[in-house]
């Protein structure tokens, strides 16, 4: 048992008992990123096969999500799930979590369709389409929305862990993916055969003009509509969570959290099939190789080829016993995941430096 507390916002306590998991996946995401880009490879396969196993998630989570909160939820069999609530509410109903998961998500912030859109572009590109058809849902894949279909179904309140993780991870680190990828450059996602990386003076932040130049080009999953790119829409999804947990039974809340650890731990799974499909199958470069005692070439594998590209990006550094450690350019990546809802948790003199709120 967790033991959930009332005195800090569940958010607040979905990042406290996540972080040693994120740090994790942020490492494993930020070196593979590097992979999928120029001077690594010379098209958006890389990337269209890696993102595609991750939007099997954001699939099934919606789905699952739209069933139990839509208008024909009795209709489809689902009427036992919310009676079955009833009993983990001595002081309220059901119907109070029906109705909180029913209004949660403000307009725009769900994600299928920009998916669904970013599917079919690279479906039309010859060699990505090559990639999604020859990487199939993976093991951890499949585990993975089978087990979104059967336990989100029986215990609806665990769509609050889906949705702070998933969409928390695109306001926050998915804006340091989103400059990562339009610094490719337009060309690339074309597929262009004269494409080059864009070219920004050192330090110059590209405009939301300038970044959804590479919207349409199969990357709509990183946008939101609006001159506030989703800004505005945060801040509601996050209001109204705050101001409707108050319904979720202190089980509840400790479901959550350790279903929001247990999101983390099926990425990290999902990575380490990814790692070995592009290994076995399409990673479109000969591997790297390193002299070895006997005079003959050792392969690298794609974790070790990831691992190195940590060390090219400002902030990252090896510790003396190998380990990757995050310094302040990539711890950067995590305050941002804080910043946003610190005002659920701090003074307006919050100095930034302890994390607690976004992903």
């Amino acid at each position: 048992m967790l033991e959930s507390s009332f005195h800090d916002p569940l958010s607040a306590q979905i990042n406290t008992k996540t972080r040693s998991h994120h740090t994790v996946l942020n490492r494993l995401i930020i070196s593979r990123l590097q992979l999928c880009l120029p001077p690594n490879t010379s098209g958006p396969e890389i990337y269209a096969g890696g993102i595609a196993q991750f939007a099997h998630i954001f699939l099934a989570f919606e789905e699952v999500w739209d069933e139990l909160i839509g208008a024909d939820a009795i209709n489809k069999g689902l009427e036992e799930t919310w009676e079955a609530l009833e009993e983990q509410y001595p002081n309220g109903s059901a119907a109070d979590l029906f109705s909180f998961l029913q209004t949660l998500r403000p307009q725009g912030l769900a994600r299928t369709q920009r998916i669904l859109v970013d599917s079919a572009y690279f479906q039309g590109m010859e060699r990505a389409n090559e990639v999604l058809n020859g990487l199939k849902k993976s093991k951890a894949v499949d585990e993975f929305v089978a087990h979104i279909r059967s336990e989100v179904h029986a215990n609806p309140h665990l769509l609050v862990a889906y949705a702070w993780t998933l969409y928390m991870a695109v306001f926050s680190g998915g804006r340091w993916i989103r400059a990562q990828l339009h610094g490719a450059g337009k060309d690339f996602w074309t597929a262009s055969t004269t494409a080059e990386s864009a070219k920004t003076d050192d330090g110059e932040k590209a405009s939301l003009e300038e970044l959804r130049e590479i919207e349409p080009l199969g990357l709509s999953l990183w946008f939101f509509e609006g001159e506030q790119d989703g800004e505005d829409i945060k801040a509601e999804f996050k209001r109204r969570l705050n101001e409707g947990e108050y319904i979720l039974t202190p089980a509840q809340r400790d479901d959550i959290m350790l279903e929001s650890q247990d999101i983390f731990d099926r990425f990290k799974a999902m990575v380490d099939d990814l790692d070995a499909a592009f290994q076995a199958t399409c990673f479109d470069h000969a591997p790297l190789e390193t002299p070895s005692t006997n005079g003959t070439a050792k392969v690298k594998t794609l974790e070790q080829k990831a691992s190195e590209y940590l060390f090219d990006i400002p902030g990252c550094v090896s510790s003396a016993d190998d380990h990757i450690v995050l310094v302040p350019q990539i711890e950067l990546v995590h305050k941002m995941y804080d910043i946003a809802a610190a005002a659920f948790t701090t003074s307006p003199g919050y100095d930034g430096k302890s994390r607690g709120s976004d992903l």
